[in-house]
């Protein structure tokens, strides 16, 4: 049942996302040296409840968290985009992340709180071919959870990723536009 849910979701959540920002909206940073973390602790009144601290990203130029879509500049020859807000990876949307290096993809990450929960999908070797290998990871420790198979398919201007794992009984099918992965197809 949540399937069926989940499918329509998806496919209108990538067609909206999936367009490319415009240039202007895309912030570039470099991140060894225009930014820093900062950590923050959450304490709760009810002592049933432990604090919580988490760390975020935080501009140096202007003193406040990253909010935001930005190209994230890593070394000379790479780079990735992500959204941001309040200095967190945005997920409760869709942060489809992208890493480039020596200007090709090599890494993808997808990030969905909506739609995937406390766990992410990771292409962490990303190639053309039509069957890649990939990892749902927990969002908070990075941890592998399952490993997947995922099977690209090509229809007019769209990408459809078929993921298959052991647990599911039918596939997960993520739609989203085919220019995202420039080089392929």
């Amino acid at each position: 049942m949540k399937q069926f849910l989940i499918i329509p979701l998806l496919f209108v959540s990538f067609l909206s996302f999936g367009q490319d920002p415009p240039k202007g909206d895309t912030l570039v940073i470099h991140l060894d040296t225009e930014t820093y973390t900062k950590t923050r602790t959450i304490e709760y009144k009810d002592p049933r409840r432990f604090p919580v601290t988490y760390e975020y990203l935080v501009d140096n130029r202007n003193d406040q968290p990253l909010t935001g879509l930005y190209k994230v500049i890593t070394g000379p020859n790479s780079f990735y985009y992500c959204k941001y807000k309040n200095g967190v990876e945005a997920n409760e949307g869709i942060n489809f992340i992208e890493y480039h290096q020596y200007g090709k993809l090599v890494r993808l990450d997808f990030k969905s709180y909506a739609i995937l929960g406390s766990k992410y999908l990771s292409v962490p070797h990303y190639s053309c071919d039509k069957k890649i290998k990939g990892f749902f990871k927990e969002v908070t420790s990075d941890a592998i959870l399952q490993k997947v198979v995922i099977k690209q398919k090509i229809k007019k201007d769209t990408v459809y990723w078929i993921i298959k794992g052991s647990s599911y009984k039918k596939p997960y099918k993520l739609p989203f536009e085919k220019h995202r992965l420039k080089g392929c197809f």
